[in-house]
């Protein structure tokens, strides 16, 4: 069960390690996605090898905190409607603790079919001053108490959402989502100038990309040669456009908005270096992206960057544009060390690789039988 992120073209609106884990896991075994807000009417189509069921964007315009939540009612009714039709299920498996892992794990005890819930993001996380996180409204934070009671088994993707989730007393497996052959590509990056760094998400306050700016902004002071190249959708309305103009970054900054994942690999291939901004991240799956492809990544200590610092990655405090500074113009003339991180970050990702991934969870949903 998703909340989204497998749109019937496969290329727009998707999450694209939803769509490597359904691929590797429909290579042997039947696969149905159940999709709570993918498509405004209810719809089935086929996608990387599975079945996708769209219930139908059913909403309401109400805030986190206030009940009833009507919308979560009718959405658990129809999936319900599916699952009994279409049964008997081995498991079910919903990410996030939200509306989509609550739903997995809430039917799954009423159906009595084992559960297993992927904690993906922001389930413990209280960042109010951007009203971001689980914690920091009441009813979001309760849907996550039930969702992890009931789940039968809870997963993370990094060690710093490990740690996260152990801090409240669970005890998640650690399984990666990896990256597929085709994302495995040579660099094609020089160890000369023009530089080329490179980020991708979407455009918004968690994400933090205002951070790059003020960080480009003193690079390109010392070293004109560098350009940023910023891929994803804009939640703020051009508020990110307006400051590339204000920090006089025109010429070294480009936002591209979304592209499809397979035309933003030759972007990933010509980058000599991969930031991260964000506040909270899980992962992010584009820094394995950019690793598979022999990227090092300059980040906050978040998700990845967490787990990999000193070793694959170069992590720097969060909000501090001077350090990041500082540690990309370093980075960028210290080739040794850039292609060492490179290396290392590649070997990783190719250990941990989409079927890995979906070997693990196989190894998970047996256990549950």
């Amino acid at each position: 069960m998703v909340p989204g992120g497998v749109d019937r073209s496969g290329r727009e609106r998707v999450i694209p390690h939803f769509l490597w884990l359904m691929e590797e896991l429909s290579r042997d075994h039947e696969v149905h996605v159940i999709s709570l807000h993918q498509d405004p009417e209810p719809c089935s189509y086929p996608l990387r090898g599975a079945t996708v069921h769209g219930l139908g964007n059913i909403r309401e315009d109400r805030p986190l905190d206030h009940e009833p939540c009507l919308a979560l009612v009718a959405t658990m009714d129809k999936a319900r409607e599916i699952l009994t039709a279409r049964g008997p299920w081995d498991i079910l498996h919903g990410f996030w603790a939200f509306h989509a892992g609550w739903l997995a794990a809430t039917l799954g005890r009423e159906l009595h079919i084992p559960s297993v819930v992927s904690l993906l993001g922001a389930e413990f996380v209280s960042l109010p001053e951007i009203s971001y996180g689980g914690q920091t409204h009441e009813r979001p934070r309760r849907m996550v108490t039930q969702t992890t009671e009931r789940a039968n088994a809870l997963t993370v993707a990094s060690r710093f959402m490990g740690d996260l989730t152990r801090a409240q007393g669970l005890h998640p497996e650690y399984i990666p989502f990896g990256v597929p052959d085709p994302c495995f590509l040579e660099g094609l990056a020089s160890d000369h100038p023009p530089w080329r760094l490179l980020h991708v998400g979407s455009i918004n306050r968690v994400k933090n990309q205002s951070l790059l700016l003020a960080a480009m902004q003193r690079v390109v002071a010392v070293n004109p040669d560098v350009s940023l190249d910023i891929l994803g959708m804009d939640t703020l309305q051009g508020e990110l456009h307006s400051l590339v103009d204000c920090y006089g970054l025109t010429r070294n900054v480009s936002l591209h908005g979304y592209i499809p994942n397979d035309v933003a690999r030759s972007f990933f291939q010509q980058a000599h270096v991969y930031l991260v901004s964000s506040l909270h991240e899980t992962g992010p799956i584009a820094m394995l992206e950019a690793a598979a492809c022999g990227v090092p990544t300059v980040g906050t200590p978040v998700g990845y960057v967490a787990d990999w610092a000193g070793e694959r990655a170069i992590a720097v405090p969060h909000n501090d544009s001077d350090a990041m500074a500082a540690t990309i113009l370093q980075l960028l003339v210290d080739t040794p060390r850039r292609r060492a991180l490179g290396d290392a970050a590649r070997d990783w990702v190719r250990r941990h690789d989409s079927r890995w991934t979906a070997e693990n969870f196989l190894r998970l949903y047996r256990s549950l039988l």
